[in-house]
C-alpha cells in the first residue's frame, strides 16, 4: 500500500501542474482532493501500523475459523499472508464443533464431516497451535459461560496453571504437616520411673484397720 501510494505522490509532482491547468479550463477551483502532505502523512502512519504488526512483543495475530473446508482454505490463505509479511501468527481456534448426539441424525452427520475436515487441520497446521472449541447450543455471556470457553481456548495455559497451583498446594501441606510434627514434639513430655517407700505407700492408701481384744 505504501509503494502504491508512494508512485502517486511521484505521479503528482509530475503532472501535478498539468492537472490543476485542466481544472482551470473546466472550470474548477484548481484545489486537490488530497495534497502531497496528506499523502505523506498517511504514509507515515501505514508504516507505524506495519511496524505495530510486526513487533511479536505487542502484536500476534489468531486466526479463527470453522470445520468446513471453504473457511479452513481462507485461513490457510490468511496465515500463509501473514507469514510473508513478517506478522507473527501461531494460534487457530476453531470453532463451533459439533459434539456427540445419538439422539440426532443431523448433528451425527454433521459431526462425521467436521471430524473428516478436523483431521485435515491437524495434518496441515502442525506447527501452530490449536484450540477446538465445541458448538454451544446458547450465546456466550457472563462469566461463567466466558471461563468455560476460556478453558478450551487456552487449554495450556489453563494446564500450567492448575499444576502450578497444584504445586503451591502440594508445599502448603508439606509445611503444615511439618508444623504438626514440630507440635507433637513439643506437647509429648518422657515419664520417669519413681520408688515409692512402704510408708508412703501407707499414708497413700489412708490408715489401717486395726481390732482389739477385751482381755
Amino acid at each position: 500500500m505504501d509503494s502504491f501510494l508512494g508512485k502517486i505522490i511521484s505521479m503528482k509532482a509530475k503532472f501535478g501542474n498539468m492537472m490543476s491547468s485542466m481544472k482551470n479550463m473546466f472550470g474548477g477551483d484548481g484545489s486537490d482532493a488530497m495534497d502531497t502532505r496528506e499523502i505523506e502523512e498517511l504514509k507515515r502512519n501505514m508504516q507505524v501500523v506495519r511496524d505495530l504488526f510486526k513487533d511479536q512483543q505487542r502484536t500476534e495475530f489468531i486466526v479463527a475459523t470453522i470445520p468446513n473446508m471453504m473457511a479452513i482454505s481462507e485461513s490457510m490463505r490468511l496465515i500463509d499472508e501473514l507469514r510473508k509479511e513478517s506478522i507473527p501468527v501461531h494460534y487457530v481456534f476453531v470453532n463451533q464443533i459439533q459434539q456427540e448426539n445419538d439422539h440426532c441424525t443431523f448433528c451425527s452427520t454433521r459431526r462425521k464431516e467436521q471430524q473428516a475436515n478436523l483431521s485435515f487441520v491437524d495434518k496441515t497446521f502442525t506447527n501452530m497451535k490449536l484450540s477446538k472449541i465445541q458448538f454451544f447450543d446458547r450465546e456466550i455471556r457472563g462469566p461463567y459461560a466466558l471461563r468455560t470457553m476460556g478453558r478450551q481456548l487456552f487449554q495450556d495455559e489453563e494446564e500450567a496453571e492448575e499444576a502450578k497451583k497444584e504445586v503451591k498446594d502440594e508445599k502448603t501441606d508439606a509445611n503444615g504437616e511439618a508444623e504438626d510434627a514440630k507440635m507433637e514434639d513439643r506437647a509429648t513430655v518422657p515419664t520417669s520411673s519413681s520408688t515409692t517407700s512402704p510408708s508412703q505407700e501407707r499414708e497413700s492408701t489412708g490408715p489401717e484397720n486395726v481390732s482389739s481384744s477385751d482381755n
